[in-house]
């Protein structure tokens, strides 16, 4: 077990800090939104019926900020009506990352409240500038971020009934099962976070939670697939619609 613990962090910090371009968010039938100096909203036109938009958030990889995480899925969204929030972790990566150095096989490592509060600020901020639907929310991440997502969502099922989680690297442990659904997907090329390990390792960890995992390979590197993400989106917006498979591959 201690071999697992190891082979996991020593993996989730080789995942090279990304320089970060110079993104242009071009508007995709909505607006966008400054939140305060480290988050950016997007609120997609305004539903016919009148009825508010869902909401997924968006957490970027290592070394990315709020704009190079919307720039991977507004497209998808925009699409769809989901109105996006994306924060920044307070650091170079989430809190997530920082506490598997203190997990251990007797202690599991604890979530810091630091990155989560930040990341529910942003949501309230978002609603001050339009109308979102609560009730239907979703916490996305991609490499870094999808560990976080998948740490915090576990952690909190009531506020993240729906965790979207693209090229993980773990999840820290946590207690009991809940009403939840979990979303994984995972290039089969990845050079990164390789998909041996999304699928062997990170997939098995969330399934032994308890949760209701559903998992889609696809066949690219470290990115966010946009085919790959519009079947996850529209699964969020309708549960029937299937993602994936279920169970861990």
């Amino acid at each position: 077990m201690t071999r697992v613990l190891f082979c996991l962090i020593a993996c989730l910090l080789a995942v090279p800090a990304m320089a970060q371009p110079m993104v242009t968010l071009e508007a995709h039938g909505g607006r966008f939104v400054m939140l305060d100096k480290d988050a950016i909203g997007y609120l997609p036109d305004p539903d016919p019926s009148g009825a508010p938009a869902p909401v997924m958030i968006v957490l970027h990889g290592r070394g990315g900020n709020a704009a190079t995480a919307l720039a991977g899925v507004v497209g998808e969204a925009s699409r769809r009506g989901i109105a996006l929030v994306a924060p920044k972790s307070r650091g170079q990566t989430w809190d997530a990352l920082r506490a598997f150095s203190s997990q251990s096989t007797r202690s599991p490592g604890r979530l810091p409240g630091g990155d989560a509060k930040q990341i529910a600020n942003a949501v309230e901020a978002l609603s001050a500038h339009g109308a979102i639907d609560r009730s239907r929310i979703a916490l996305f991440g991609f490499s870094d971020g999808a560990t976080m997502a998948l740490s915090l969502g576990a952690a909190r099922p009531a506020d993240y009934p729906l965790v979207i989680a693209f090229a993980p690297g773990g999840i820290l442990r946590t207690r009991g099962d809940a009403e939840q659904r979990f979303m994984i997907a995972h290039g089969t090329e990845d050079a990164i976070i390789p998909f041996s390990h999304g699928a062997g390792r990170v997939c098995p960890a969330v399934e032994r939670l308890g949760r209701d995992v559903r998992f889609l390979p696809y066949g690219a590197g470290h990115v966010v697939d946009p085919a790959a993400l519009g079947e996850a989106l529209d699964s969020f917006l309708d549960p029937a619609r299937p993602f994936g498979s279920p169970g861990c591959p």
